[in-house]
């Protein structure tokens, strides 16, 4: 994956439910969804089972563009930020 946002609740300790991956190639998103479809993640007890579906906003650039579009507070705390790969490298969302 190149982009990873795992929004999180007003508080900004506890993710909301759901998170946005991007995946660099299709192989590699069937691959995940494969392996994690309707299972539950180790080491949480809320006993809720994955969900993977597509999201509306889809590829590097419209993701980028959809959050920064946003004028979300919690976006400022940079742990709330969302993780980017260029070039095997992490960056801040406000340099890409």
């Amino acid at each position: 994956y190149d982009f990873l946002y795992l929004p999180m609740g007003t508080g900004g300790r506890l993710a909301v439910g759901w998170a946005f991956v991007n995946f660099v190639s299709v192989a590699h998103a069937e691959a995940f969804a494969s392996r994690w479809q309707q299972q539950r993640l180790p080491g949480f007890d809320s006993g809720r089972r994955l969900r993977i579906t597509p999201a509306d906003v889809q590829g590097f650039e419209a993701n980028v563009r959809h959050l920064k579009s946003k004028s979300s507070c919690r976006l400022r705390a940079r742990r709330c930020r969302p993780i980017i790969i260029r070039d095997g490298c992490l960056v801040d969302l406000h340099e890409v």
